[in-house]
């Protein structure tokens, strides 16, 4: 152990370790696409947030890596997370747990030091020793191996119907980024119905432009009106879709049965092995309507140090507190719920 500690030096991230921190994660089997240094570079840019990415050297080769980001928001308060604005959830990513405890220790020192209200960290993986763990989401995934069309008889009957009725449906279904805004538009009509604000468009549009061999967009159409759409990123053998929206009013046409389906279908081509539909609060429509399609549901641990001993910040919308808040949200008129919606969403990351 001594000598590990010797030999072991905990840094924070310099533009040399661009290259050597993205090829750590391929080696890594629970690297996740938020782990990539380039969402570094655009929350840093659209947000603000910086980020105080931490790195384990050993020997001159990189042996651990923890994604930090601090928040400092005139509503939210100040804290450190990793990862924002992930549906994959994230963490400490190591070689073996001495490299894990050191860097988590460092990411305490840290928030003592940052003098942050709180540091909070997600993951599916493992529950980290001496911080508080608290139950908010779970994720799901499905196992793509054995191809689509075992996929589609491992269906219940009543999905299958409900596929097959969108398809007859009449929507014009497209595969482009091209079609980012109408997406946009659509999304952030939905969280405004839903009482939630929407980031703004160059968000999205940086992601693709961050990462344009790694995301894809499937929008669905009914007479040139966008009806919905998914975001779909893909990174090593998984398929993700961290943003998913159609309109409520179309609903009993199923467009999110087609976007699913058609997402799970581009996944099986383009040769992935993991399908991951994001998180979901437990038992919830989402949670159930995911199910329906072969996910697999597993915890996410929401782990928070508290430097004060104070109590877990509590911002599940489920909170009482905040309801009248949601109320009033879903009044606005949506130009001004998309103006005012990404200066909020900043502080919930």
């Amino acid at each position: 152990m001594n000598n590990r500690l010797k030999m072991t030096e905990i840094v924070f991230f310099e533009e040399k370790y661009r290259i050597p921190w993205d090829n750590f994660l391929l080696e890594t089997p629970a690297s996740v696409f938020e782990h990539q240094i380039g969402w570094k570079d655009l929350i840093e840019k659209i947000f603000g947030h910086r980020g105080y990415h931490l790195l384990a050297i050993e020997n001159g080769d990189i042996a651990g890596v923890f994604p930090i980001y601090l928040v400092d928001h005139f509503i939210f308060g100040r804290f450190l997370i990793s990862l924002p604005y992930c549906s994959s959830t994230g963490g400490i990513l190591y070689r073996d747990e001495s490299i894990r405890d050191m860097l988590l220790d460092k990411s305490l020192e840290l928030a003592n030091q940052l003098k942050v209200d709180y540091m909070e960290i997600r993951n599916h993986r493992e529950q980290y020793h001496g911080l508080v763990n608290k139950d908010y989401y779970w994720t799901l995934t499905c196992d793509l191996k054995p191809g689509i069309n075992i996929l589609w008889e491992q269906l219940n009957k009543k999905t299958r119907y409900y596929i097959r009725k969108s398809y007859q449906s009449g929507f014009e279904i497209r595969y482009t980024m091209d079609f980012l805004k109408d997406f946009h538009d659509v999304y952030a009509e939905n969280m405004r119905d839903l009482g939630s604000p929407a980031w703004k468009y160059e968000f999205l549009e940086s992601i693709g432009k961050t990462f344009p061999d790694k995301v894809n967009l499937i929008t669905i159409y009914l007479k040139n009106r966008c009806v919905g759409g998914i975001l779909l990123f893909g990174f090593k053998e998984m398929y993700s879709d961290p943003w998913a929206s159609s309109l409520r009013r179309y609903f009993n046409l199923f467009p999110n049965y087609l976007l699913y389906w058609e997402a799970l279908k581009l996944a099986c081509k383009n040769g992935y092995k993991i399908y991951d539909f994001g998180r979901s609060t437990y038992n919830s429509g989402t949670f159930f309507f995911k199910k329906r399609f072969g996910g697999r549901p597993q915890p996410v641990f929401y782990q928070f140090y508290i430097p004060s001993g104070s109590k877990i910040p509590d911002v599940d919308p489920y909170n009482p507190k905040y309801l009248l808040g949601i109320k009033l949200w879903k009044m606005l008129p949506l130009f001004l719920a998309k103006r005012l919606g990404h200066t909020l969403i900043k502080g919930i990351p």
